[in-house]
């Protein structure tokens, strides 16, 4: 139980994380981001360490809590972890130690603007939609001791082709998923695309402009009319009178 919770707290928040029983070859499908590596700080609302680094090592995340405390455990182990883009989601597949031996966890999360986001998925909201969509599915299930178990009631027995589209077609709504943490990234480069930041060009006043007036409207002028063609006369020739001539021949 250690060991899952420690799997949890390193960087996510303990009812975001469904349990995997067996990868069944997907975590070789999974991949390493660069944008993940670095040190984040937690900024959201759950009680975990506050402080991860996550490094890639040969291909996969690892991911160590900086807590003092955390470290000082002699049971402390760090997290290994890929990413895993299942339709629309993106799922974090976390590990300890070896992977056959390991205690396995799914997250889903969204990375933006150097903001990782972590979701929690309703094991109420799961458990409709499975009886509903896929009555007959054989390894991913919601376990029904809600109230008593601490840990998240989703489960993943074999996670295969069926388990994938089935996660695939979950709804992205509120009444599915639901945010369980955030963690920013600590020394991330400034980028004017930020919420939380001001783009400085925006804020700088603009110069006052020179009012311009509107010219007066101009008078339309009016169309100079076509002279009409004025009918003409036919021209008469007058008929040719010969000259006398000086001469008479008799």
């Amino acid at each position: 139980m250690l060991r899952y919770v420690l799997t949890c707290l390193a960087v996510l928040l303990l009812a975001s994380c469904i349990p995997v029983e067996d990868w069944g070859g997907y975590w070789d499908k999974g991949v390493v981001y660069p944008e993940m590596a670095g040190t984040w700080r937690e900024v959201g609302k759950s009680g975990g360490p506050g402080l991860v680094r996550i490094v890639n090592k040969k291909g996969t995340y690892r991911v160590d809590s900086l807590d003092p405390k955390d470290r000082r455990d002699k049971d402390y182990t760090p997290m290994f972890a890929k990413s895993l883009q299942v339709g629309q989601y993106s799922f974090l597949m976390t590990s300890t130690g070896a992977v056959e031996k390991s205690d396995r966890n799914l997250v889903r999360y969204l990375l933006e603007k150097g903001t990782l986001t972590e979701y929690s998925l309703s094991d109420d909201a799961m458990a409709k939609f499975l009886r509903w969509h896929h009555p007959f599915a054989r390894n991913i299930a919601v376990s029904g001791c809600k109230e008593k178990c601490l840990l998240h009631s989703v489960r993943i027995k074999v996670f295969d082709s069926e388990v994938f589209k089935i996660l695939a077609e979950i709804p992205n709504t509120p009444e599915f998923w639901s945010v369980a943490d955030q963690w920013r990234k600590v020394g991330a480069a400034p980028r004017a695309d930020k919420p939380h930041r001001r783009n400085p060009a925006a804020a700088k006043p603009l110069a006052a402009q020179p009012e311009i007036k509107p010219s007066p409207p101009e008078t339309p002028r009016a169309e100079p009319r076509a002279e009409q063609p004025q009918p003409t006369q036919p021209r008469t020739e007058e008929p040719r009178i010969p000259a006398p001539t000086d001469q008479i021949s008799l």
